[in-house]
């Protein structure tokens, strides 16, 4: 190896330059490392550009051997002074500072702008990055990728404490404290009361405000828990009140429904419909006393096809409902007696299964229920209106205390029939009372009368009703006769 020293004459000119020599002279020989008078030193280069320029690798170990991949640092452990690892991102603005924050431009690929309201920030623009990747691209700037740096904020979202994470503000490029759901570039690791420059440690992500992180851990015990209590006021109250108010106006909608339900048990608070057709709890009660007394409810015959209920169903119905009262009309009560009303049954000519509304001295109840403790009287109305609008009304009078409940349902006592006795005595009477002769006669016809009059009456009680009737007409007559005899003689 040959080494030459240079008067220092220009900055171009090598001060010092060793270079290998095959033959010993000046010719041929290849120059391995200078020191020029700027003071670049090169190593593997005539014409270094930086203050070291190493045209091949860098082995920085304390023992060992190290790879020789031109351009490849290889090193044990390296300490750098600056505090984060950034990387060079092509921008079409180049006014971007250190700082601000960026999200990436849509118009090109893997290019960077000022993030703005709506936009995913990617990062910070790094102030002096320890490490730096993509050094050669051109018309870039570095976006801190780990570490800490410097970033532009306001008070937008609040003072600033140690540990709140930041997002972006109204303003673009400008950080602020996140006080809902979004996403952050990084935690404050300094308090900060005016707008200006914040320390931040890099860390991007989605951070959840503390309602729905409140809320997360509210629907997780929730869901492992087999008997759940929800709070009065808390976000699984309200969410669960939502979710029944959506499903509400939902099953209300009638393009909507369930196909099928089944249970052991279905509780309405109003009615019971199928296809238009509706049952109230006063129907149903109706049904089981129709049910009770033996009735029957007469079913659409299957066999009169859809084309006979649409004719039925294009025919104008004004005919209105029958009610038919069940029990007495009027009704007596006995004074401190409960009344049970029988109610009553509706019928109409189309419609089926009608209901009907009651009224107690015109006031609209849903049970039936009368105040005995003083004499007095109560006008019930039942009322039945049909989907044609057709209206029918009945009523019973209920009357309480007075003479009328004390003889209510009382059968008359039927009037005394004559007996044989009687009309013997009267014909015995009419034939003493006669002129003529013969009072030994009268008298043996007497007799005689009177024995087959007993004999009469001992076949009555062993007769039926109707035969007994009769046989004491025919037993009158045959007295009469008897009777008539003597005149006769």
């Amino acid at each position: 190896m040959t080494t030459f020293l240079k008067s220092p004459a220009a900055s171009t000119y090598n001060l010092f330059e060793a270079a290998t020599d095959a033959d010993g002279d000046a010719g041929g020989r290849t120059v391995e490392f200078v020191i020029r008078g700027d003071g670049n030193v090169g190593i593997g280069t005539t014409t270094p550009v930086s203050t070291l320029s190493i045209q091949g690798f860098l082995c920085v170990r304390n023992t060992g051997s190290c790879g020789t991949t031109a351009g490849t640092i290889y090193a044990t452990t390296a300490t750098i002074t600056d505090i984060d690892l950034a990387e060079n991102y092509p921008t079409l603005d180049p006014t971007l500072s250190p700082g601000e924050i960026v999200a990436l431009e849509w118009t090109a690929p893997a290019t960077i702008k000022r993030a703005s309201t709506g936009d995913v920030a990617l990062g910070i623009i790094s102030t002096k990055p320890g490490i730096l990747l993509g050094k050669e691209l051109p018309n870039s700037k570095p976006v801190a990728l780990k570490g800490r740096v410097p970033v532009k904020v306001n008070m937008e979202g609040g003072v600033l404490r140690i540990g709140d994470r930041i997002a972006l503000s109204s303003v673009p490029g400008i950080g602020t404290k996140a006080t809902t759901t979004a996403r952050t570039v990084g935690i404050a690791l300094q308090d900060a009361t005016a707008e200006g420059m914040v320390e931040v440690f890099i860390e991007n992500q989605l951070t959840f405000a503390n309602l729905e992180i409140n809320a997360l851990g509210e629907l997780a015990g929730f869901a492992a828990s087999t008997t759940p209590a929800i709070a009065e006021g808390s976000f699984m109250d309200g969410f669960l009140k939502n979710i029944f108010a959506q499903l509400t106006r939902w099953l209300a909608d009638a393009a909507n429904g369930i196909g099928e339900v089944f249970a052991r048990v279905f509780n309405a608070s109003e009615k019971i419909c199928v296809d238009g057709e509706c049952l109230t709890a006063n129907d149903i009660r109706d049904l089981k006393t129709l049910a009770a007394a033996g009735g029957t409810v007469q079913a659409d015959s299957a066999s009169n096809g859809a084309s006979e209920t649409q004719q039925e169903s294009d025919t104008q119905d004004t005919e209105p409902p029958t009610i038919t009262i069940q029990g007495n009309n009027p009704a007596y009560v006995e004074l401190g007696a409960t009344y049970s009303d029988h109610g009553v049954i509706v019928f109409d000519n189309v419609d089926q299964n009608l209901g009907h509304t009651i009224y107690v001295d015109g006031v609209e109840v849903s049970q039936i229920q009368l105040d005995t403790a003083s004499s007095t009287t109560y006008t019930i109305e039942y009322t039945a209106v049909d989907q044609a609008g057709n209206t029918a009304t009945a009523t019973r009078t209920v009357i309480v205390g007075g003479e009328s409940s004390k003889s209510d349902g009382e059968a008359l006592d039927p009037a005394p029939e004559e007996t044989e006795e009687s009309n013997s005595s009267d014909a015995t009477s009419t034939s003493s009372g006669s002129e003529g002769s013969g009072e030994d006669e009268t008298e043996d016809a007497e007799q005689e009368a009177e024995e087959q009059g007993s004999d009469e009456s001992k076949e009555e009680e062993e007769a039926p009703e109707e035969d007994s009737v009769q046989e004491t007409e025919e037993t009158s007559g045959d007295t009469d006769t008897a009777s008539t005899t003597p005149d006769e003689v």
